[in-house]
């Protein structure tokens, strides 16, 4: 994410530059009586402008301010040696291996818990855990190589130095070995939510500070450092960088994504690195205690990082597996999704097609039937023989049932488009049952299930009377010998659902695979055309509704429409 070029950002640079320049700028100067003061003063500046941007970051920042606070704190405590130094320095008395100290050594936890707080997205498969373990064994092997190459040699370096000089001394290889976890935390433990660059700028922090403690506390017990010299650039350039994080994390939007860098590869070769370097200690001081026991420790974290490694692995397995599961069971749906789409596509087109002939039909139907009946109308007026006119009569009515014919085909291809309107259907239904009753056998008996009030839908009612009453004669067709007609309405989550079932014949798969065809029929010739259903569900799917059918051969039928609650 680009941050702005103007502005703060612009002007930290500036400022961090000119302080790091000036501080360099007082270096040829060493050997004059007020250099040491001018250093001191300018380190006392120096740490309250870095102070000033980590509570800045910490104010700004959303979620983790508490960690810049942290930080900023941490540079608050060595702001105060800062002053204490200078007040030693002015009164003439030696500020290093003394009461500054303890303080500067308090800097190194609070900077350490910061980055730990600091919002990140941990690495999958087990990174996290994995990436603690290598930082461990980083850890272990840093701390061996301070042990043999300056906490032993220096410890005994001197006993003129002073016991309290000696421990502030150790103290500090101590806290930089906080600091390298600071670095590894920031660079190899999961992706940091911060503006681009911060994670890099404080783990450079970090490296630069411990360069300059490590040559501190070698010129502390070797009573050559001198207030001024050259460590006070390497500690205001590390310090810098720290402000410089805090300001670019101030200035950069909220809500930053992580970083897209996977740390996961450069975690496992530092820690292999850090393993191949505990060897070659442990072959040049075989008999150090502390290098043995630091080769121990590499050793069994060797053995954790594997069981991590294998449990990570299982567990990416097992995800996989999962996911190849979820994928192929989607594909399934999505396939049968299509197939559906294609077949109604398909039905859609038949029924088009359909349509199409039969307002072809319908129209030449209809001249041939003006002709006839317009010609049989003047015959029967023109004749007196009442034999003639009543076969005259049976013409006419024989064109107005033609004529119904080709009105009923028309409206079984396309239904008309629906006025919908506030339905009741438990009424519907009762009036539907009420006309059907008249045309029912004494052998079928009609149950209703109506639960009472708050079935409405938005629905064209002389349509859904259409669906109602067919769904009704088709189970009365199917009961010759008589049987149970059973109509019930229930709301179900959001829809109203209406069952019409019967106890009668049943239906194969084959027959419900087509139930829903224009022209397909079980019925005998003369008595049905295959048009009803193919219209019913026409009109289901006008109402943004569902008709399903359950039935098996001598079970009878249950058809179940479902229609979008008003």
């Amino acid at each position: 994410m680009r941050l702005a070029a103007t502005g703060p950002w612009s002007i930290a640079i500036i400022v961090a530059a000119a302080l790091v320049a000036v501080r360099a700028a007082l270096h040829p100067y060493a050997g004059e009586p007020w250099q040491p003061i001018a250093s001191d003063v300018h380190a006392v500046m120096r740490t309250a402008l870095v102070i000033a941007a980590l509570a800045w970051a910490a104010r700004r920042v959303a979620g983790g301010g508490v960690a810049w606070a942290l930080m900023a704190a941490g540079a608050g405590c060595w702001l105060v040696a800062d002053i204490l130094w200078l007040v030693l320095a002015i009164l003439g008395r030696q500020p290093w291996g003394s009461v500054p100290d303890l303080f500067f050594l308090a800097f190194y936890p609070l900077l350490f818990a910061g980055v730990l707080l600091l919002p990140r997205e941990r690495p999958a498969a087990g990174g996290a855990a994995a990436a603690l373990v290598d930082m461990a064994v980083i850890a272990v092997t840093a701390a061996a190589a301070l042990w043999l190459g300056l906490v032993q040699p220096l410890w005994g370096h001197d006993a003129a130095a002073g016991l309290d000089a000696r421990l502030i001394a150790v103290a500090y290889p101590i806290g930089d070995l906080l600091l390298l976890w600071v670095a590894g935390d920031l660079l190899l433990r999961g992706r940091v939510r911060t503006a681009p660059g911060v994670p890099l700028m404080i783990a450079a922090a970090a490296a630069v500070l411990i360069a300059a403690d490590l040559a501190y506390a070698v010129q502390v017990l070797d009573r050559t450092y001198t207030s001024g010299n050259a460590l006070g650039i390497i500690w205001t350039t590390g310090l810098v960088l720290l402000g410089l994080a805090g300001v670019r994390q101030a200035v950069a939007p909220p809500g930053l994504p992580a970083g897209a860098r996977d740390p996961r590869l450069t975690s496992a070769l530092l820690a292999a690195a850090a393993l191949v370097v505990l060897w070659t200690l442990l072959m040049a001081a075989p008999a150090d205690p502390l290098v043995a026991a630091a080769a121990l420790t590499g050793a069994a974290l060797l053995v954790i990082r594997q069981i991590l490694t294998a449990v990570a692995n299982r567990r990416l397995e097992q995800a996989l597996h999962q996911a190849n599961s979820e994928l192929e069971e989607r594909v399934r749906v999505r396939t049968a999704e299509l197939a559906e789409a294609h077949r109604r596509l398909a039905e859609a087109e038949r029924l088009e097609a359909v349509g199409r002939v039969a307002g072809a039909v319908a129209h030449d139907f209809n001249n041939i039937l003006t002709a006839v009946s317009g010609h049989a109308e003047l015959a029967r007026l023109k004749t007196g023989d009442p034999a003639l006119q009543q076969h005259l009569d049976q013409v006419l009515a024989a064109s107005r049932r033609a004529a119904e014919l080709a009105r009923r085909l028309m409206a079984s291809a396309r239904p008309p488009r629906p006025e919908p309107q506030a339905v009741d259907l438990e009424a519907l239904v009762r009036e539907v049952v009420g006309q059907v009753a008249a045309t029912l056998p004494p052998g079928i008996v009609v149950g209703l299930d109506l639960p009472g009030g708050g079935a409405v839908v938005q629905a064209d009612p002389g349509q859904l009377h259409q669906v109602l009453m067919n769904l009704c004669v088709n189970a009365r067709d199917a009961m010759p010998a008589g049987g149970r007609l059973d109509l019930a309405v229930a709301r179900v989550e959001g829809w109203i659902q209406i069952t019409v079932a019967d106890t009668g014949q049943g239906m194969d798969e084959t027959v419900r695979a087509r139930l829903f065809e224009p022209y397909f029929t079980t019925k005998e010739p003369g008595k049905g055309n295959g048009l009803g259903l193919a219209t019913v569900r026409a009109i289901v799917r006008q109402h943004q509704g569902t008709i399903t059918v359950d039935s098996a051969p001598g079970a009878g039928a249950r058809f179940t429409v479902r229609l979008p609650a008003a």
